[in-house]
């Protein structure tokens, strides 16, 4: 190709004079001594002849704001003793341009004229963006013999601050170069907004330390974003290399060594890059600066960079303390925060990890995730500098796109708790926070207790072990479950209901591993062990058939049934009637009914709690029924019930959870007008109990008896329970008009 001639490149210097009033230097170097100097002289020294090293300007002082009509000046001092008619002092600029950083030079070799011609002194006037005008004589050229050319200022630009200016030249001393702003100036921040930002402070020494970024900084990361870098230089080579691992946490820098003016500014241009980065965050590594901050800037309107939503004010909802801090060695052990932690965690959650040692520490954070608990590392290494770390949960996904949503990454966490590995850390303990909305925190109070003697031992996955439905009576969905174990310690347990007419057998999980003495399964969140189960369900299943346990390494001794406190205390119930079957009353195989007499019922009502007391009920099965209206229709309150004790308590109260039909006054009718039948298998009752809220329905003064209207039908009984037609004066007597039952004396 021809070379640009120096007619036309130095013609187009001449339009600098038109901006002489308006110039403000920007930036400034100086040259130090070039080892082709003659002795003692200084500034560097241009020498002519093929190989001779070029001199590089970095792209640090070239600013953001450049723009085209700038001024880059040469000071200079002409080598006047060497200068001949035939050799003059010359100079030639030229940057790097395009992936492949080809030498492309911005004018051919220019004679430096208007020197002092005693001291040599002189300057030379470059400005922004006038290659382009020799270059369309010769851009067709370049084209055809395949020869680098810069396509516009835009590029010519870029090249300057992609890694700055290359001058080569004969005969001169370079002192200085200055960067001249001509004009208004641009704003480099025009069109920008700072959406995220990390700050730490961190020395990288000479290329031997490397940090890592999180990934939350580059959440919504988007094309035509920029990422500055910014430091304090310690040295005179202030630059970063950034680095991304991908998805086989493969070390790939994608800016080898930027130089840094306060800041390094790379425009994300990769979709690449984007993935990476909002997967698995940045890795930096540095020479002579140390780390101040990490900003995102984003164009307006684009969205990028958005900072994850803050949680608002929080709190602890629930801790854990080891018996002493926990130490993970040098990559040696895992330290495992339990999944008992978890069991009130949500999207909105935030883990607070504290520690006790830390200095020059660093994690690994895990999940095992389902299905298949695969080792799930949320990132590489964390560098710990304080003594405290959080994770927001809600962010864990972009931690590791292979966390694919919240959800998972919640059933991990309850599950199978957060793994730890790392070097130098002691964990002392780990708290929750979640939303403080200014509510307090739920109480729960034992509705129910149930001693396992002998204990419920799980063997290694060799069997199931049973909680009878009878154990369930007082469940709710807002119930907890809570096991006591004597023994845990590397324990696992799968918990199982049986759902539906077909009673399916449901796992809640695939196994939940056991980290302390107490295991609570809470009903209203069992949907994060296993989505398909709704704590309706859940509750459906324990009635159903109670409880199944199967696992390894755990005796569990006791069960305890928690419900919210409300405030109210609990109902007590007291014994207001006693009934003995002697004989017994045997039920056959479905062949017989058996009946007792409405005069047992004198005393229920929409409150009551009916013990049926059995001798035999082993595999036994049970048909309650009333008859109803005035045609004594047979009403069965079940199609049948499994027996699973030696008491079945039929609650007045709940019985539309036997048949949906059904309503508490319904079955008091049915009671009243004519007894409850029986029928079923395998079954002998021997008795019957009826209990009534304390102070509820029957009356213990009989003073209380205005609320008896005597110009009303009445039933009066005795205290055997048998109906009669008047009362004796100074005899005690129950007496029932509608729903009201009083004890008087006439």
């Amino acid at each position: 190709m021809k070379k640009i001639y120096l007619s036309l490149a130095m013609a187009l210097l001449t339009v600098v004079g038109l901006f002489a009033a308006q110039e403000t230097v920007l930036k400034t170097f100086e040259f130090g001594t070039s080892k082709n100097n003659p002795e003692g002289t200084t500034g560097y020294y241009l020498k002519s002849g093929y190989g001779t090293k070029e001199v590089n300007i970095p792209k640090a002082n070239f600013p953001k704001s450049l723009k085209a009509g700038d001024i880059v000046r040469l000071y200079y001092r002409a080598d006047i003793s060497n200068i001949t008619d035939t050799k003059l002092p010359q100079v030639q600029y030229a940057v790097k341009v395009g992936d492949a950083w080809t030498w492309t030079q911005l004018f051919d070799h220019v004679d430096l004229t208007g020197y002092d011609k005693t001291t040599g002194a002189g300057t030379f006037d470059y400005t922004i963006g006038d290659t382009q005008t020799v270059y369309k004589e010769y851009r067709d050229e370049c084209e055809e013999f395949d020869d680098p050319f810069i396509a516009d200022v835009a590029e010519e630009i870029a090249a300057f601050q992609k890694d700055g200016l290359y001058i080569k030249g004969q005969l001169a001393y370079l002192d200085k170069i200055e960067v001249i702003q001509v004009g208004e100036a641009v704003d480099p921040d025009a069109g920008l907004t700072e959406k995220s930002s990390y700050e730490k402070e961190f020395d990288f020494g000479a290329w031997k330390n490397d940090v890592q970024i999180p990934a939350k900084t580059f959440k919504g990361l988007a094309l035509g974003d920029k990422i500055r870098v910014y430091c304090q230089a310690t040295g005179a080579e202030p630059q970063v290399q950034l680095v991304y691992k991908d998805a086989d946490w493969t070390w790939t820098p994608f800016v080898e060594a930027g130089d840094v003016d306060e800041y390094y500014e790379y425009d994300v241009d990769s979709d690449v890059v984007i993935e990476n980065l909002v997967a698995r965050g940045m890795w930096l590594k540095g020479n002579d600066c140390t780390l101040v901050k990490v900003v995102v800037m984003s164009k307006s309107g684009q969205g990028g960079g958005d900072n994850p939503e803050k949680p608002g004010d929080l709190k602890i909802g629930s801790e854990w303390t080891p018996d002493a801090p926990l130490e993970t060695g040098s990559w040696a052990k895992e330290v495992v925060v339990p999944s008992s932690l978890f069991k009130k965690a949500d999207e909105k959650s935030v883990i607070r990890l504290l520690f006790s040692e830390y200095t020059g520490g660093q994690i690994q954070p895990v999940l095992k995730m389902m299905p298949g608990y695969v080792w799930t590392q949320l990132a590489d290494a964390i560098d710990i500098d304080d003594e405290t770390y959080d994770i927001a949960i809600a962010e864990i996904p972009d931690m590791n796109a292979k966390v694919t949503s919240v959800e998972d990454a919640i059933k991990a966490l309850q599950t199978s708790g957060l793994i730890l590995k790392g070097k130098n850390i002691a964990l002392k303990g780990a708290q929750l926070l979640v939303p403080d909305n200014g509510e307090p925190e739920k109480q729960y109070k034992v509705s129910s207790t149930t001693e396992f003697d002998p204990a419920l031992e799980s063997g290694n996955w060799g069997k199931e072990l049973h909680i009878l439905k009878g154990e369930f009576k007082k469940v709710t969905t807002e119930s907890i479950i809570r096991l006591h174990m004597s023994e845990w310690q590397g324990g696992q347990i799968q918990p199982v209901i049986k759902i539906g007419t077909g009673w399916t057998w449901t796992e809640l999980a695939q196994y939940i591993d056991l980290d302390d003495k107490v295991f609570d399964l809470d009903i209203a969140e069992v949907s994060k062990l296993n989505a398909d189960i709704t704590p309706e369900i859940m509750v459906e299943g324990l009635e159903l058939d109670g409880l199944y346990l199967k696992g390894k390494g755990f005796v569990i001794t006791k069960m305890e049934i928690l419900n919210p406190d409300n405030g109210e205390p609990e109902v007590e119930y007291e014994l207001v009637k006693t009934a003995t079957f002697d004989p017994a009353l045997e039920s056959g195989n479905w062949s017989n009914e058996l009946h007792i007499a409405k005069s047992e019922f004198t005393l229920v009502n929409e409150q009551s709690l009916i013990k049926l007391i059995f001798s035999t009920y082993a595999g036994g099965q049970m048909q309650p029924v009333v008859k109803l209206g005035e045609a004594f229709t047979w009403t069965e309150i079940a199609e049948y019930i499994d027996l699973d004790g030696a008491v079945y308590e039929l609650e007045v109260a709940k019985v539309a959870k036997l048949n949906a039909d059904f309503t508490p006054a319904l079955l008091v009718e049915g009671l009243l007008n004519d007894g409850l039948y029986l029928k079923g298998q395998k079954f002998v009752l021997t008795g019957m109990e009826i209990w009534n809220p304390k102070g509820s329905a029957v009356r213990d003064i009989a003073t209380d008896s205005e609320t008896i209207d005597w110009n009303a039908p009445v039933e009066i009984y005795n205290l055997q329970g048998v109906r009669v037609s008047d009362m004796t004066p100074g005899q005690l007597y129950i007496v029932r008009q509608g729903n009201v039952v009083e004890k008087v004396v006439k």
